[in-house]
């Protein structure tokens, strides 16, 4: 009897560490366009949420306290792509602005596209500069 318990239990806790686990996976693991594969998915994708991975373009405005934040987000090109793909799209956010962002920086947008083509994101994550870059 007292072996059924420590069976139940020890298979009830091993069913939650594995629920935390797989859930743990999933919320990690989400996919992100780039802003090419973004704009090819603009229409399917209209009401739904998505990410989308890019570089801050030159010129980006700040208001409101630096609570608003309109910025270009350009398509990061691979190395050796050929030709280059000039894909952009203007994302607008309300929020907390990322203490490191800047032009240039590699930044992942969640959000959804507009009516008119802009990209409304609900939050802007920055990529951390990669120590191990040559100088």
């Amino acid at each position: 009897m007292k072996n059924r318990k420590f069976l139940i239990g020890g298979i009830v806790i091993g069913l939650a560490i594995v629920f935390l686990a797989y859930m743990g996976f999933q919320g990690g693991s989400g996919y992100y366009f780039t802003v090419a594969e973004a704009l090819e998915q603009r229409d399917s994708a209209a009401q739904s949420s998505i990410r989308i991975q890019g570089e801050v373009a030159e010129g980006f405005e700040t208001s409101g306290a630096g609570q608003n934040l309109f910025f270009t987000l350009l398509h990061i090109n691979e190395e050796g792509a050929d030709p280059p793909l000039n894909a952009s799209i203007q994302v607008n956010f309300t929020g907390a602005v990322p203490n490191n962002f800047e032009a240039g920086r590699h930044v992942v947008v969640q959000g959804r596209f507009e009516d008119d083509g802009s990209f409304t994101a609900t939050s802007v994550v920055t990529a951390c500069a990669s120590k191990y870059e040559p100088a």
